[in-house]
């Protein structure tokens, strides 16, 4: 599995990782972190939120609105997002990732230090893992930006030994051509990545709409960020399906930053992943 993959590297990086807290998962986000670092995921782990998050001597916590009632690490700050970031930039930790924090926030303060960024998701259903991309909103709407995540996710593959098969979806059929303007714009797109990917050497297969056929593929490419937000929501929080966090692509290999994102309604299984994922790709880098 990807995912063992990913932890047996963390466990040998030793690397030290910041988590961000909101109003969500706090408690279960902390003991996470206790978790990841008696199992040695990661050899540090912070927490990062903000001042309603109060810790007295003794390291047990309790704010307006968040509780810590465990003995780790937590840092305030009344801008936790831009806190993780600059953390990140001066060497303090080897990796962060968002955890509960606001995406549009936190996604602000990562752009404007690394200007247009993408992720790409670690999922799995019925015991089937793979990566996924694009779940951030406003990515993904142009062949040009696909393209990007397709080799960017393809680097990073590359880099835990795994050789990419990219299945890429569009919003619908050869045959629904001229039925919907946007439908066959992303066929034409389809068309155009599938030309760009074998150019480049990519193994990649075009599945029009039937994203049930992609499996057994290791990457699945959506037609955009919407419709890929929301085969991620749909999977993980109504299929039963799970995710493991979603590094950022497209940083600059010349900084070495590392990263991650989750949902702020994850699962400990995804928080968990993602400390894991940072620990792994910032031991890679260092």
């Amino acid at each position: 599995m990807i995912i063992d993959k990913i932890m047996e590297i963390s466990r040998r990086s030793k690397a030290r990782v910041a988590i961000g807290i909101g109003d969500r998962r706090a408690e279960e986000i902390a003991r996470v972190a206790r978790s990841c670092m008696n199992t040695g995921v990661a050899a540090d782990v912070l927490l990062v939120g903000g001042k309603d998050v109060h810790v007295p001597a003794g390291g047990r916590g309790k704010g307006r609105d968040i509780d810590i009632d465990i003995d780790i690490p937590v840092i305030t700050s009344e801008y936790p997002e831009r806190t993780l970031i600059r953390m990140l930039v001066d060497g303090d930790v080897d990796g962060v990732v968002r955890g509960s924090l606001g995406a549009s926030a936190f996604l602000k303060d990562v752009r404007a230090r690394y200007g247009r960024v993408n992720r790409i998701a670690l999922l799995e259903a019925k015991g089937h893992q793979f990566f996924f991309a694009p779940v951030g909103i406003d990515e993904g709407w142009t062949v040009e930006e696909k393209f990007r995540i397709i080799d960017g996710g393809r680097e990073l593959m590359e880099r835990f030994g795994i050789k990419p098969n990219v299945a890429i979806l569009s919003g619908g059929r050869a045959g629904d051509i001229g039925r919907n303007e946007y439908v066959d714009r992303t066929i034409a797109d389809a068309g155009a990545l599938i030309s760009m990917c074998r150019a480049r050497g990519i193994d990649a297969s075009y599945h029009e709409i039937l994203i049930e056929d992609t499996v057994g593929s290791n990457f699945v490419l959506a037609p955009d960020g919407v419709s890929g937000n929301l085969v991620y929501r749909t999977l993980v929080h109504l299929g039963n399906g799970q995710a493991y966090g979603a590094p950022y692509i497209g940083l600059g290999l010349k900084d070495d930053d590392v990263i991650v994102d989750t949902s702020r309604a994850g699962s400990a299984e995804e928080y968990m992943g993602a400390i894991a994922f940072a620990s792994a790709l910032a031991g890679m880098v260092r």
